[in-house]
Order: C-alpha cells, then structure tokens, then sequence
C-alpha cells in the first residue's frame, strides 16, 4: 500500500524521485512530508507554519501551488484563524488519495524492487499477505472516488 511505501524510507525515495523525473505529483508528496512535520507541532509553532505552509501551496504564484478550487482555499484561510494539527486535514486525505490513485500504481509497475522492499517490510510486520495490488485497474487502488475532482467538503 502507499502507507507502507511512505513508511519505508529506501522505497519513500525511490517514490520522491519517480514523481521528480517527469512523473508529476511531486508537489502532492513534499505536500504530505511537510504537513506530517506541521502536525507534531507544539501549539505555539502551528500559526506561523500555518501560515507557511499555505503560502507555499495555496497562494497564486506559488511553484509549489496545489490545484484546488477557490472555495477550498477559502476554507483552509478561514481556518489560518485557529490553526491546528488537522488545518489542512481534507487536503491531505486528498492528496494521499491523488498519489495512491494517480502515480503509485504506476511507479510500482516501473519499480518491481520497491515492490519486494515493501513486501518485505510487511512480511516483517508480521502480515500475512501484502495489499499491494501491482497493475490495478484504473484509478489504482483506494476507495471508489476518493480524489476525484479535488477534496471537496471535506477540507
């Protein structure tokens, strides 16, 4: 699964330099590293990274600008009034879902090593049986839907 890619460093980097190559979603996967820093945050720091972060991916102009409709946009710079570990919470889930759906099934097709490592790993955890799904039909593996057409409601 991508949890488990994204928790094996070897394969984590292996995935970051796919999506850096020509791949596209590279800005998704530096999203989701940022934002996994920003919510062990003491309450002190999570205004200002807020603010950061929404700078870096939400502002016109940004290089690093995630594509999400207006009203999403709105919604998280309401919530930049009170920031807290889940202020950008409906955008991750998003994102998690456009890297799963999007690229991951087609980097594991590229990539039968990462493939193995995070077999492994999961056989090291004690798994029974991985839930990897190499080649899956379209849309890749995940819930029916889920990233389709930006994070919606729920933000």
């Amino acid at each position: 699964s991508l949890e488990e890619a994204l928790s094996n460093m070897d394969v984590f980097m292996e995935f970051a330099e796919f999506l850096t190559e020509s791949n596209g979603g590279a800005q998704n996967l530096e999203f989701w590293t940022e934002i996994q820093t920003y919510k062990k945050l003491p309450n002190s720091a999570l205004r200002s990274n807020a603010t950061q972060i929404f700078n870096k991916y939400f502002s016109e102009g940004s290089d690093h600008k995630l594509e999400l409709g207006p009203a999403i946009i709105s919604t998280i710079r309401s919530r930049m009034m009170t920031p807290s570990n889940s202020t950008f919470r409906g955008v991750e889930n998003w994102v998690v879902a456009e890297l799963e759906q999007k690229y991951f099934p087609k980097f594991l097709g590229l990539n039968p090593k990462a493939v193995a490592k995070i077999k492994a790993k999961a056989a090291t955890k004690g798994s029974m049986k991985s839930s990897l799904h190499v080649g899956a039909g379209a849309g890749g593996p995940g819930g029916a839907g889920a990233g389709r057409g930006g994070p919606g409601g729920c933000v």
